[in-house]
């Protein structure tokens, strides 16, 4: 059995520890942390001090004691040293990514001297480029100088309204006796959501048209301004007279709260000579998704942030800043004109136009906001049990503050496929036949990893709490969890403990569940039969319950075992009913549970085999298949094909008097609405012959039975006028709104 890192295999259990889901596990690396021994989102934050992600890039004196000037400890320092020549009394900070920094602070420790006269000098990580035009590492341009004289302060602080910056120089201009610094922070606007995207999960997708791409996308998260994105015009280039767009597809690999983008577009890795013609945008928007799907499929897209358009945008303007209100965001797409009225921007289509090598030039795109990530998901690796065990339950150890959330899910198999990666020594994934062309010193690692082969059924239904019977297809050798945080409110997350997979012996060699008939009239009450078909051998424990649970409201009627009535213990269940029976089954053929429940939408039934009681005994799912010869393979009820939204639309009367003597003092109107999975708008509105609405009356809600009444008063609250009323009912769905009218009589 395939435990992992951290896990301990008891005599029923398997235990998978924090430490071995952050080992071993995928998800999105930037979006958990682990503290504590718990796994947690990560929480992003405002006005942060930059300087805490620091390295020490080099000091003239003292440097292994550099490190206690961002260490957060006011009584740790850095000092000088007073026998040292001026030229050596300095230290650089490196923030290892350009963000951008509202404030320096400089805190000379308080039993020591203040630093009279010094300079402070900042770098946006901007290279020096040497006459072959390549970029020369390590050789910073410092561009941003503040020089202090007869300083006798304690604090230093230097306000510098968000300018990027990478690195601090620090440096004396005389010698001083006792110079002891104990923090320099760097305030930056927040922890920037984008930073090393690619590594942490993320990807970016890039599509242009009549465009040549030039170079790695992932350049825009690397938080390097000497590195940077474009795409190239092409020479003399036309459309033909269509309209064409470059489009940056990214996935940020959770769903993060933003609230602010800031594009930097200065072309500092060109020589200073060749920049004008590295252009930015003329116009472009920011569209944001939640991962939500259209009717079609694709991800819904809504406008963020837009630039209108405007030449100055081009060469003029280099950096773009967004700021909107907070906003939970998976997927984010920059999209802007490559051509005007057919003609490519920059393409030199004749000697009087444009002529550009880049277009779209961006040397970072960060994302801002704050609070824990809306939802944050993560998947185990394939787990082997070793044979075909059966698992009876999932549970886990969890702190879930009012405002969070987390649920799991499972899927379950016999068959895995091996699948083999190869890696260059810098970690870029390569297929095998370039790898094998590499010289052993460029070659990286190979991984073999193990995936979900053929018959694997799809994710289950979410596992809401700890201790929930296995809701994928068992006895089966192999299985896999995926996990999500959710996290309602900005300031709420769940912390996660240990994961516990419950197994024992099969209950059943098989058990194969069906529910008839497959399809059923809306809002009608109707007897329904859940048939299960068990097969058993003789290492088999057999069972002595059932539980039959579904997402509506059902009532147990029967059972039958084999053609012959059993009476059974019948507990009802928040989510249906349990049996307990007479004595243990080990040799049925065929079962049937009857039971009673009105249908609105296509519902899901599913049982449960359980051995020795609900509490500490052990469960087996049962699979959905063919139990019965006349079955349909289902264990899903259906309403017949339509795209009805409700049904079954009834007044109480034509006519009803608000008089106040508790006779037809309200009209009642009932209806069952259909097919809603999520809660949608359900309204009422109330006409009168000339059009006006009178009154409106709404609810959320999903499919099911609804009453709703007017007392025949207004919005106002005053009673209406005797006359006929027109009654519309609408209800909202997916695909759009459903309704009908009714007409009622007031008179009093």
């Amino acid at each position: 059995m395939l435990l992992g890192l951290g896990s301990r295999l008891g005599a029923e259990s398997l235990t998978i520890a924090p430490a071995s889901v952050w080992e071993n596990w995928s998800f999105p690396s930037g979006a958990l942390t682990l503290v504590d021994g718990q796994l947690r989102p990560f929480l992003f934050r405002k006005d942060i001090n930059a300087a805490r992600g620091a390295t020490v890039r080099g000091a003239g004196v003292n440097v292994a004691s550099a490190t206690a000037l961002f260490d957060g400890d006011p009584e740790t320092t850095w000092a000088l040293d007073a026998d040292a020549p001026p030229e050596n009394q300095w230290v650089e900070l490196d923030l290892q990514q350009t963000l951008p920094i509202q404030q320096v602070r400089v805190h000379f420790h308080p039993d020591s001297t203040p630093l009279e006269f010094f300079e402070i000098a900042l770098s946006d990580g901007e290279r020096f480029i040497d006459v072959a035009n390549v970029l020369v590492e390590g050789l910073f341009r410092f561009g941003s100088n503040r020089t202090f004289s007869f300083n006798d302060q304690h604090t230093v602080t230097i306000d510098l309204e968000n300018r990027p910056v990478r690195i601090l120089r620090l440096e004396a201009s005389r010698r001083m006796e006792d110079i002891r610094i104990a923090e320099i922070e760097l305030i930056a606007v927040g922890d920037n959501v984008g930073f090393d995207l690619i590594n942490r999960g993320g990807s970016v997708e890039v599509v242009a048209a009549i465009v040549a791409l030039a170079g790695n996308a992932a350049v825009m998260f690397d938080g390097d301004l000497s590195t940077a994105w474009r795409v190239n015009p092409l020479a003399k280039g036309s459309t033909g007279g269509g309209e064409t767009f470059g489009d940056y597809r990214i996935d940020l690999g959770a769903n993060y709260r933003l609230d602010s983008i800031l594009l930097f577009g200065e072309p500092i890795a060109i020589q200073p000579r060749s920049r004008h013609f590295y252009a930015n945008f003329l116009s472009y928007q920011f569209l944001h998704s939640d991962g939500s799907l259209a009717p079609d499929g694709t991800l819904e897209w809504q406008v963020l942030a837009s630039l209108p358009g405007d030449q100055r945008n081009l060469l003029d303007v280099r950096d773009f800043t967004h700021h909107f209100e907070p906003i939970a965001v998976r997927y984010l797409r920059l999209l802007y004109p490559t051509s005007i009225g057919g003609a490519i921007i920059g393409g030199g289509i004749d000697d009087t136009s444009l002529r550009l090598d880049g277009l779209g030039y961006v040397s970072e795109l960060q994302l801002f906001g704050s609070g824990y990530p809306e939802r944050v998901k993560l998947r185990s690796p394939v787990i082997d049990l070793g044979s075909e065990w059966n698992v009876g339950a999932v549970s886990w150890t969890s702190e879930v503050p009012a405002g969070a959330r987390m649920v799991f899910r499972s899927r379950s198999g016999d068959e895995v496929e091996e699948e083999t990666h190869y890696f260059d020594s810098k970690g870029k994934e390569v297929t095998e036949r370039r790898y094998n062309k590499l010289i052993k010193s460029f070659r990286g690692p190979i991984e073999v990893v193990i995936g979900a082969g053929a018959g694997w059924s799809a994710w289950s239904e979410d596992y809401l709490e700890p201790d929930t019977p296995f809701r994928s297809p068992s006895p089966r050798r192999y299985m896999q969890l995926e996990a999500e945080f959710l996290s309602d409110e900005p300031d709420a997350a769940a912390a996660l403990g240990d994961i516990t997979i419950r197994y024992s012996q099969p209950l059943a060699s098989t058990a194969i569940g069906e529910v008839l008939p497959p399809q059923t009239e809306p809002g009608v009450r109707r007897s329904f039969s859940y048939f299960v078909h068990p097969t058993f051998d003789r290492q088999n424990l057999g069972f002595d319950g059932l539980l039959v649970e579904s997402t509506i409201p059902i009532a147990f009627e029967d059972l039958i075992i084999d053609g012959d009535g059993t009476e059974v213990e019948y507990t009802s269940t928040e989510g249906g009913f349990r049996l307990r029976l007479p004595s243990r089954v080990e040799a049925a053929d065929l079962l049937e549970i009857r039971f009673g429940a009105t249908i609105f939408q296509r519902t899901r039934f599913h049982t449960t085999l359980e051995l020795d009681g609900a509490e500490q005994g052990l469960r087996q799912s049962v699979d959905p298949g063919d139990a019965v010869t006349d079955g349909d393979d289902a264990d899903i009820v259906s309403l017949p094909v339509d795209d009805a939204l409700f049904v079954n639309l009834a007044v109480s009367s034509g006519v009803f008097t608000p008089n106040g003597d508790g006779i037809h003092d309200t009209v009642l109107f009932s209806f069952d609405a259909l097919r809603l999975t999520d809660a949608r708008p359900i309204l009422a509105l109330v006409y009168d012959l000339q059009g006006r609405r009178v009154r409106r009356l709404e609810q959320s809600g999903l499919a099911g039975h609804y009453d709703l009444s007017w007392d025949g008063r207004d919005e106002q609250g005053n009673l209406s006028p005797p006359g006929l009323y027109i009654l519309r009912i609408e209800v909202v769905g997916d695909a759009g709104t459903e309704s009908a009218t009714r007409v009622v009589g007031l008179v009093y």
